[in-house]
């Protein structure tokens, strides 16, 4: 079988950029007869070979101009043009497969897309003013033009479904997995200065992820400032993540409540080796997002044995499988007892400690591989 996946290659690693990069690892390492091509950015050729390992059977087709490579203004024609390339490319394999509908090849055959969520159909300003505009006025067209539809989570499956009901039956579920990077091991925790953390061997809670409203990083702070004095003195927080300069301000303000009384440490571009670091050696990883569609750091701490307090709500309590303590991210008394219980609760950490490494061996790259290979044979016969 000819497979083009669109790898693209971006500006960070975000979670459908890990979807596509781990996905493709694992197709390419675990079909070797069968031909892939990588459609990627131009000159993304070499980062992108370096993120796949320089396996045999792909080749790159670094062909695509960034959609913004002249300026906003000229952004549909070179949307145009780069429709022709692709469908150029779809005309030589049996599968094109899309892996974020944004970049979806109108009018091809031969063409699946995967799904990571539709937050942009929400309510909420969760997502940019572009963005919405796209999934409100293409995301109908897209699921129904594809032969087949792959979701990272069965929640993302069903919201689909309510949506469009029409689509019902089309989709395989494909699960994200945590890199295998992402382990229990000893870690010497004066690491932790070179981040400029004071007390390296004080305990801490840990937030992975972007910063922005969605993500509920100020409720998380909100509920630490409300712990009793004795509890806010033990522990201190360290959050990973980048924010937009238009969400910063809000979640610098929530920094600033909770000092001098409290520590509180913000990194961004941690690199993956020192991310494993700060899984292994946090407290307790707490990710109290509103709304994903799937919730990867949740398992990436779960296999690096850190207990989680994450969201009882949309795709994170599948992902989580009863190996977490989940709490209503929208109800702050619910929040403040779940982080007051996982403090206090050292029972409670061991047990999901164990959980919780349990849960992360459901989720493998490679059975997520073999679940889109058959998603690809079923787009085959339609």
């Amino acid at each position: 079988m000819k497979i083009a996946i669109d790898m693209l290659r971006g500006k960070c690693m975000s979670g459908n950029e890990v979807y596509t990069i781990e996905l493709t690892k694992a197709l390419v390492r675990d079909y070797a007869d069968d031909e892939f091509r990588a459609i990627i950015y131009l000159n993304k050729k070499r980062e992108s070979e370096g993120a796949i390992s320089g396996v045999p059977n792909v080749r790159y087709l670094n062909v695509l101009p960034h959609e913004l490579i002249l300026g906003r203004q000229f952004m549909p024609a070179v949307l145009k043009f780069s429709a022709l390339i692709k469908a150029r490319v779809a005309s030589g394999v049996d599968i094109y497969h899309c892996t974020n509908p944004l970049f979806f090849p109108f009018g091809v055959r031969n063409a699946v897309v995967t799904l990571h969520d539709l937050i942009s159909l929400r309510p909420e300003p969760w997502t940019s003013v572009a963005s919405r505009n796209f999934y409100r006025q293409n995301i109908g067209k897209i699921l129904r033009e594809a032969k087949v539809l792959f979701a990272v989570s069965d929640y993302t499956r069903i919201d689909a479904e309510q949506h469009f009901p029409d689509i019902a039956g089309k989709f395989v579920i494909t699960p994200l997995a945590a890199n295998p990077v992402f382990r229990q091991m000893h870690v010497d925790r004066e690491f932790l200065t070179r981040y400029g953390v004071a007390n390296p061997q004080k305990p801490f809670l840990l937030y992975v992820g972007e910063i922005q409203p969605r993500k509920n990083v100020e409720g998380m702070l909100k509920a630490f400032k409300a712990m009793p004095a004795r509890l806010r003195k033990e522990y201190q927080i360290i959050v990973i993540g980048s924010a937009r300069k238009d969400n910063y301000s809000s979640f610098e303000r929530a920094m600033t409540a909770l000092q001098p009384d409290s520590e509180i440490y913000h990194f961004e571009d941690v690199p993956v080796e020192d991310l494993v670091k700060f899984y292994n050696t946090a407290f307790a990883f707490v990710y109290l997002s509103f709304f994903e569609g799937f919730g990867l750091p949740v398992i990436e701490a779960m296999s690096c044995g850190c207990p989680v307090l994450t969201s009882s709500t949309t795709s994170i309590a599948e992902v989580a499988g009863g190996a977490a303590l989940t709490v209503d991210p929208s109800d702050e008394d619910a929040v403040m007892a779940g982080l007051h219980e996982l403090l206090t609760d050292e029972a409670l950490r061991l047990s999901l400690v164990e959980k919780g490494v349990g849960r992360s061996r459901d989720f493998s790259w490679k059975k997520t591989a073999e679940l889109t290979m058959e998603g690809y044979k079923r787009a085959l016969m339609v």
